[in-house]
């Protein structure tokens, strides 16, 4: 995935080269090359990374046209994953096109490529400041950043409808908000979300907050819970990508699929 810092807008013209350029040299190493290590070998794949890792480097200025790496404390290096996309980001094909962005427009004032590897690939080399060093870990990872996780997936209106009714208590709350908790931190911030906790009444959680984000509401009769009221509110705003409705709750298995399904079936453009 390429990435550029640019004090002005980067044109479409680059990221389309930069973008194809990076498909070229990683087909030529993704699926067509295993690598085997042994124990003298891999000492030698660390030795080519160290020469070009940035924490390690040691230059005062900025190198101008060569680029360096980042590999997260996570990642092992010697993992075959991680030597591919060592080996593929250091193509000249991806020297190449940083270059050519650089000319092209002076105010672009760094390029990089983050791999799922977790291997970040920088243009113009320069030193890895972590600040201050001495008390600091370095936990930088490219697939947990904003730009990445937003690459990887399209925008999402998710809507989360909890059962709070009495028979939802103990072990199942707990298991509902954690369940919720890990959803929520897979979402991007392209993504809108609202929550309904409902039993005899529903009550956005969200509520003077994230009004209008999701096309949705329960309606709760009584004790029963109504599943198929929940869509009967029309909302403003919108990812304007795909919808989702998360159903948490003790009840019936059917009852919740059913209400969706049938809601599917009356609905002429939007898709849930």
């Amino acid at each position: 995935m390429c990435k550029s810092i640019p004090i002005s807008l980067l044109t479409s013209d680059m990221s389309s080269s930069c973008s194809k350029n990076a498909e070229r040299a990683a087909r030529s190493q993704l699926y067509s090359r295993e690598y085997n290590l042994d124990d003298a070998s891999c000492s030698e794949v660390i030795d080519r990374m160290n020469e070009v890792d940035l924490k390690m480097y040691s230059g005062a200025q900025t190198t101008q046209n060569r680029s360096g790496i980042h590999v997260t404390v996570e990642a092992y290096r010697c993992e075959n994953s991680v030597l591919r996309d060592f080996e593929w980001t250091s193509s000249p094909l991806i020297e190449q096109v940083f270059l050519e962005n650089i000319k092209n427009d002076a105010t672009v004032a760094a390029q990089y490529i983050g791999t799922t590897s977790g291997l970040t690939r920088l243009f113009p080399m320069k030193k890895w400041i972590i600040d201050p060093e001495p008390i600091t870990i370095d936990l930088f990872d490219p697939r947990f950043r904003p730009w990445f996780v937003n690459a990887q997936s399209a925008p999402k209106d998710v809507l989360f409808l909890i059962d709070m009714s009495g028979s939802v208590k103990g072990q199942t709350v707990h298991l509902i908000r954690m369940t919720v908790l890990h959803i929520l931190a897979t979402l991007s911030p392209n993504d809108y979300i609202n929550a309904i906790w409902f039993n005899s009444r529903q009550v956005p959680v969200l509520r003077g907050c994230f009004d209008g984000f999701i096309p949705a509401m329960t309606r709760n009769k009584r004790n029963e819970v109504n599943f198929t009221d929940a869509w009967n509110e029309t909302w403003v705003a919108s990812s304007g990508g795909h919808k989702l409705i998360m159903l948490f709750t003790d009840g019936s298995e059917n009852r919740g699929p059913s209400a969706v399904e049938s809601r599917r079936n009356e609905l002429d453009k939007d898709t849930v």
